[in-house]
């Protein structure tokens, strides 16, 4: 776990995604943008198999650690 500063600028970043998401037609759970922002904002590959963060832009996402 890595933490990242949840700042006005994360949070503008988060409100943004979501705009974005909502324009596409998709409504992603809050804490899912909030986390997957995060990565993006660090450069961090997110560990899910939650197909959600798929769904955000610029975030890498695995399903299985690589060996």
């Amino acid at each position: 776990m890595v933490y990242v500063p949840t700042d006005e600028r994360l949070w503008n970043s988060v409100a943004e995604t979501l705009w974005q998401l909502d324009r596409k037609g998709l409504m992603l759970p809050l804490p899912d943008v909030v986390v997957g922002c995060c990565a993006r904002r660090i450069g961090a590959v997110v560990l899910t198999t939650d197909a959600h963060f798929s769904c955000i832009p610029g975030v890498q996402v695995i399903s299985r650690p690589e060996a």
